[in-house]
């Protein structure tokens, strides 16, 4: 039996002769919530009357598992996986077509999918994107100049850059995402303008088909995350088969997914929650921002990511590597 579900439960189902359960720790922590009744995870530690093992997605939730004191010959490795070639990156003229469609021309086009919940750090995303879209101007010129850079080496080049546009796809029927993204917003120095055809931001909470999401990759830039606390982040995997260049926190589970020869990963720490257990990844503000701000710029970046993005999802995310993971955690090996 494989059981996805929510609260976690580690009891067997009748008649079942092993039992799969994914589980994710994306504090780097003992998981909460589980379910009444259940076994604890130790107890994974001690043998279970129906052979069981725990199923995640990267080897940085295997480690807060295997802290709760589950054995690590206990724990599958599965990293989630998309369709390559649903993201290919788009001919000049098909792209051009739907930026415009979009309203999206002539804007460097950033894009965040997520929930809008805490883990999700919208409010440092957006101030780290008021500070970039600011000193780019709303002229499409560079205030500072410009900027180049490689291996952390930032530097004013002089040339103009696109205004830079920040796209929040979130999911309104189930999280109220647009409420907690307006919230946000609220608290950012200098502010953003939202919506409209001349927008710093727009926010887009309805629920769009697999096909829509694609093309919405498909038309963006660059992919931006400055997540706290993730098990995987599957939309970095979905930006990286797009061909986008990809913005994230070091640390985490981000480091597993991304190709650093297109990423740019903004400095981070690992700091105790404050308020229960595990911890979060703390992303540095100004990192952010000159991460942001070096992906703008780079034109030779951008290029590789196109070139090279959707090569590295077909071989280390495709759909097909995630379900092989599961058949293989599932059927494979002593249990």
């Amino acid at each position: 039996v494989v059981r996805i579900a929510w609260r976690y439960n580690l009891t067997a189902p009748a008649g079942a002769a092993r039992l799969l359960v994914f589980a994710t720790a994306e504090h780097l922590g003992c998981p909460g919530r589980i379910a009444e009744g259940s076994p604890s995870w130790g107890t994974l530690a001690h043998g279970m009357a129906v052979p069981t093992r725990l199923l995640t997605p990267s080897l940085y939730s295997l480690e807060g598992l295997a802290s709760c004191g589950v054995p690590r010959e206990r724990i599958a490795l599965a990293p989630h996986g998309v369709s390559p070639a649903a993201y290919a990156p788009l001919d000049a003229e098909q792209r051009a077509r739907r930026r415009k469609k979009r309203g999206w021309e002539g804007r460097f086009v950033f894009l965040h999918a997520g929930a809008g919940t805490p883990n999700k750090n919208l409010k440092m995303l957006l101030q780290a994107f008021a500070s970039v879209a600011h000193s780019v101007g709303r002229d499409g010129g560079d205030r500072d100049g410009g900027w180049w850079g490689g291996k952390g080496t930032l530097r004013p080049t002089g040339k103009q850059q696109s205004r830079p546009l920040l796209v929040l796809k979130g999911l309104e029927a189930l999280y109220g995402s647009s409420a907690k993204a307006k919230e946000a917003l609220q608290a950012i120095s200098p502010p953003l303008s939202v919506d409209g055809p001349d927008a710093d931001v727009e926010i887009i909470g309805a629920q769009l088909s697999a096909a829509d999401m694609a093309a919405m990759y498909q038309s963006a830039d660059a992919y931006v995350s400055a997540s706290m606390a993730e098990a995987f982040q599957l939309p970095l995997a979905e930006a990286t088969a797009a061909g986008l260049q990809v913005v994230a926190p070091a640390g985490g589970a981000a480091e597993e997914i991304i190709d650093s020869r297109h990423a740019v990963l903004a400095p981070s720490i690992l700091e105790p929650r404050s308020s229960g257990r595990g911890f979060v990844v703390r992303v540095d503000e100004a990192g952010l921002k000159e991460a942001m701000t070096f992906v703008l710029t780079n034109k030779t970046m951008a290029e590789t990511a196109r070139e090279l993005g959707p090569s590295w999802a077909t071989v280390r995310l495709s759909a097909e590597a995630a379900a092989d993971a599961v058949l293989d955690a599932a059927f494979v090996g002593s249990w």
